[in-house]
Order: C-alpha cells, then structure tokens, then sequence
C-alpha cells in the first residue's frame, strides 16, 4: 500500500474523475490541437480539487490543492507542447501517454506526502475505508478500459471475412467494468475462487466467436487477462 493519507486518496480520486469520467473522447483529442480545450480540462480538474479542498475542512491546505492543480497544468501544457513540436509514431504514443499518468501519479504522491506531511494528520469525514473503495472503483472502470485501448490497440484488428458480428456499442466497456468491480468485491472478501466464475461467464458468452475467429481469441485472452492483472494490482496497491 502506497496510500498513507485521505488526502492523498482525495486527490486522487480528484485526478482520476478528470482525466477519466469527466474527460470526453473529443475533449481529449481537441485538448492536444486547441489550447481553449486544454483550458476547459484544466478548469474541470480545478473544480475537482477545489470540491476536494472544501471536503477537506481545512483552510491549511488550500496551498496543498492549488500546487496539485499548478503541477497538473505545468504536466499537461508539456505534453501538448512536446506533441505539436515532434511527430511520434503510433507505437510511441502508448509511452507518452503512460509517462503523463506516471508524472501526475508521482506528483500527487510526493506533493501530498512529503512537501506537505502535515495532510497525513487529518482526518475527513468520509472515512478512509470508503474513500479507498471509491478510489478503486473509480481507478478500474473507465480509465482501465482506455488504457487498455491504447496500450493494446495494435491487437484489435482481429476481424475477418467469416466471422462478422454484430454487439452492443459499449457492452464491452460495461462488461469489463462489471467483472472488474466484482472481482474486486471477491478479492476483499478472499473468495478468489469466485474470480474465476466471472470470467467463466464470460467466455461461455463468447465461445462460438472464440472458435471461429483466431484473431479474437488471442485478443479477448489479453483483455482478460489484463483486466485481471490490473484489478490486482489496484486492489493490493490502495489496500
């Protein structure tokens, strides 16, 4: 566990819901060409730790929150600047995009833990227990499922002429979510043998396509097996 403060979890659960939930598609491609569309995302994650500071009941810590927001605008303008000025090639941006997280990941950290130890003191009135959970919940739905599309997305063109079908915009999302969550909810209370119904479920949803189509097969393993692994690893990493 590398969590030692609701503050810390506070703000990342601050960060995670702007990068993430509160980020659309469009907003994150127009953020990379227009700085007004940068403007409005740094604004949605200043109003995100601005409610964050106001939760936390202490005026102290105001400067705590505006230096998280100042490092996330020095990070983003960054990125964007680098990204106009070089071309990257395709297999070079899942780098780029993990070494953003990291740098923001890593900042909130060392800001909220060792420039200002004194947030480790306080306590909020939502209990740390609860804010972990919805620091996990929120870590593995959606932003599990768009770095798994960026770091995998030369995997998913697995489609052929025999096999064509048809599905749900979004069940796919919806249903990595859920097994998420769920294995989530198994870990905590140790039934790890209930893990592997979910994604028996799963499979037997998919089998026919999972025969048929090679491409698929070796595509929907990596996706689960990567929905395991980070569902792990969040789950061991916050608790």
């Amino acid at each position: 566990m590398f969590i030692h403060n609701s503050i810390t979890t506070l703000i990342l659960i601050a960060h995670f819901l702007g990068d993430y939930h509160f980020q659309s598609e469009s907003l994150s491609k127009a953020k990379n060409k227009h700085y007004h569309a940068l403007a409005k995302h740094l604004a949605i994650h200043g109003f995100l730790l601005l409610i964050s500071w106001i939760l936390s009941w202490q005026i102290s810590l105001f400067g705590l929150f505006l230096t998280i927001w100042m490092s996330h605008v020095i990070i983003d303008i960054l990125k964007v600047t680098i990204q106009r000025n070089w071309s990257f090639k395709a297999k070079q941006l899942p780098y780029i995009y993990l070494i953003d997280q990291l740098l923001h990941i890593a900042a909130i950290l060392i800001i909220s833990q060792y420039l200002f130890p004194a947030s480790g003191e306080i306590s909020l009135v939502i209990p740390i227990l609860i804010l972990k959970w919805m620091l996990l919940i929120v870590l593995i739905t959606k932003p599990a499922n768009i770095t798994f599309k960026i770091l995998f997305n030369q995997y998913q063109n697995y489609s052929n002429h025999q096999t064509e079908t048809v599905t749900v915009p979004g069940a796919g999302a919806m249903i990595g979510n859920l097994e998420r969550i769920l294995s989530a909810i198994f870990l905590s209370l140790n039934a790890l043998s209930s893990i592997g119904l979910i994604y028996t479920a799963k499979s037997i949803a998919r089998f026919k396509l999972i025969e048929e189509n090679q491409g698929f097969a070796e595509y929907y393993l990596i996706g689960t097996l990567y929905s395991i692994l980070f569902v792990v690893t969040a789950y061991a990493l916050i608790f």
